[in-house]
């Protein structure tokens, strides 16, 4: 998980999922994994390849991967998970989401996507490289780069609509399980602004 902000502020609950998780006032639908920009992404279950698109809206590039193993997936799942940053509107659950049925998992600001509608990945598979796209697939000016990561039970989802915390299924290393090491990379990526210097339009 990341330490900080797209503006270099030290927030580490501010890439969680909750409904006002953004200083009080803005939501936001997934996780956000510390990624420098180029780093493989990788598919966490077999799936299938259900699209592969530029958004028009911050997400940028994206893929999203119907799971088809999902005895393996959610066999993964924390029952017990209690949200960390409670306190700051983290939430386990958004509105209509089911663990029941179908689930796919989401990924967004790719800056390579590197399979197509209709493939079959196996877990561990190279499916992207994370990067910094957002709106129409421009490069958008941060200093946190990382992976957009969502857990939904429906192909398409508004908001936190039909989504959950994707820690209750992942493993997330919050702020304070990072080694020192981990913390320094991220210290260190907080003082470039990757505008400039990575430039792209998918």
């Amino acid at each position: 998980m990341l330490i900080f902000t797209r503006w270099g502020g030290a927030k580490p609950w501010h890439g969680s999922f909750g409904e006002k998780i953004r200083d009080g006032a803005r939501k936001h639908t997934g996780i956000d994994i510390f990624a420098k920009i180029g780093t493989p992404v990788y598919a966490c279950v077999k799936s299938e390849v259900v699209t592969v698109e530029v958004s028009e809206s911050m997400y940028g590039g994206t893929i999203c991967l119907k799971v088809l193993d999902s005895d393996t997936f959610k066999n993964k799942r924390n029952h017990s998970f209690v949200p960390k940053y409670s306190n700051k509107t983290e939430i386990a659950e958004g509105p209509e989401f089911s663990h029941e049925g179908q689930l796919y998992c989401f990924y967004a600001h790719l800056s390579q996507m590197d399979v197509k509608k209709g493939d079959i990945v196996n877990a561990g598979d190279i499916i992207a490289l994370s990067g910094t796209s957002g709106d129409g697939g421009k490069t958008f000016r941060t200093r946190n780069p990382h992976l957009h990561f969502e857990i939904r039970s429906t192909k398409v989802a508004s908001g936190l609509n039909n989504k959950c915390n994707p820690c209750i299924y992942v493993d997330c290393k919050y702020d304070e399980m990072l080694s020192e090491e981990e913390r320094r990379i991220q210290i260190e990526e907080a003082k470039e602004d990757y505008f400039q210097s990575h430039q792209t339009k998918l």
